[in-house]
């Protein structure tokens, strides 16, 4: 039959098939498109988790290159800036529940006085420090843009995210490292882990 001699309801029905066929090729088409955004997330996973791997061996080897204390705390701030991006950090030491900043970096330049390095805090008198001390688990706020004592008492009103860990030796709590950035919401549960694991090295070069 040629074309001039089909039916109305013929040439619907041809062209109803055809647009069945090119849904079903646009299905298709959107079917490999997510199969290939999802090969690439997971070798884009992989990939970081690999890169992880190698910077957590290579600053267990740094941590414990040398043998003198205060060598090691020097290198911990350092090399937590090649997991976790930050624009301020200190690490404190804990002794007989006295929390005391021992390394500094970046809050100078923010405004921050110096002298928040020289006191010293008890643990009983920190909530957020009290919780660590408890659980053993980071602190997190990604938003801290409303106001917090112990963030933003020292001068550091500037800060719009924070990020503290704690670093415990055969389960007492020996020294807190805290992140700082003036991003809001910079900081998530994926810097938190991250910390974590770091501090896993950090711990035993610490003890």
């Amino acid at each position: 039959m040629t074309d001039q001699k089909k039916t109305k309801a013929q040439l619907l029905g041809e062209v109803t098939a055809l647009r069945q066929k090119v849904a079903q090729l646009e299905e298709k088409t959107k079917l490999q498109q997510q199969s290939t955004r999802n090969f690439r997330r997971l070798f884009e996973s992989e990939r970081e988790q690999r890169q992880e791997i190698e910077r957590l061996q290579q600053a267990g080897i740094v941590l414990h290159s040398s043998l003198n204390f205060e060598t090691v705390l020097d290198y911990i701030l350092e090399q937590v800036a090649q997991f976790i991006t930050y624009d301020a950090a200190c690490l404190m030491l804990v002794h007989e529940g006295n929390v005391r900043v021992v390394r500094w970096y970046g809050y100078a330049r923010r405004g921050t006085a110096p002298g928040f390095a020289l006191k010293t805090f008890n643990i009983s008198d920190v909530p957020e420090l009290q919780a660590m001390d408890t659980n053993g688990e980071p602190w997190l706020v990604p938003d801290a843009s409303t106001y917090n004592p112990w963030i933003h008492g020292h001068g550091t009103r500037w800060v719009k995210s924070h990020l503290s860990a704690p670093i415990r030796i055969k389960g007492t709590l020996t020294g807190i490292i805290q992140l700082d950035s003036a991003t809001p919401n910079f900081f998530n549960q994926k810097h938190a882990n991250m910390l974590s694991r770091f501090i896993y090295q950090a711990a035993i070069a610490v003890g």
